[in-house]
């Protein structure tokens, strides 16, 4: 009953990232295509001559390139413990341990996509998150940040992922 449980979080949990990369995929005029090899194409668009204009798909090109990444790594290890857990030669111990990491990447996901999440919703543009076991990494898209702009960022991180502030490292980018 408890592996139904798990598998239903994971479907659920890979469902809302795919919605949640449509959703930055629109936002950004971004275009996503699939070629014949099933390979992965971004691209703008509409070619705006503006330098402005420009550098702001630049930078919302980043964000969106990263995360983008971030997903297809997360994919590739999601898949290896799958089938660590499939696997009949496999030790109980080993699947068990594998339903942790597998569980551990959900968990992670969640958090992070959370506190991006509301990381916008206090002004920034746009903001990427990485949660590891022990230590959080946040970029925001800003050209000038206070100290009161970080200290907020580190309180949304802190409060969603149980980590200590001094565990949150904050960095701008434009």
């Amino acid at each position: 009953m408890m592996v139904l449980k798990k598998k239903t979080i994971i479907v659920i949990t890979l469902a809302l990232l795919v919605v949640a990369a449509g959703y930055v995929s629109t936002k950004y005029g971004r275009v996503m295509k699939v070629d014949k090899n099933n390979e992965l194409q971004t691209g703008v668009a509409d070619d705006m001559s503006d330098s402005a204009v420009n550098n702001s798909k630049v930078a919302a090109g980043y964000f969106i390139d990263i995360k983008l990444e971030r997903e297809s790594q997360r994919a590739s290890s999601k898949q290896t413990l799958k089938d660590m857990i499939d696997d009949g030669n496999a030790s109980k111990e080993a699947k068990t341990k594998a339903e942790n990491q597998l569980l551990e990447i959900v968990k992670n996901s969640e958090v992070e996509m959370i506190s991006e999440a509301l990381i916008k919703s206090q002004g920034f543009e746009d903001a990427i998150v990485f949660i590891n076991d022990d230590q959080a990494n946040v970029t925001i898209k800003a050209k000038d940040v206070t100290a009161d702009q970080i200290s907020k960022v580190k309180n949304i991180v802190c409060q969603k992922s149980k980590l200590p502030a001094t565990k949150v490292i904050v960095q701008p980018r434009e």
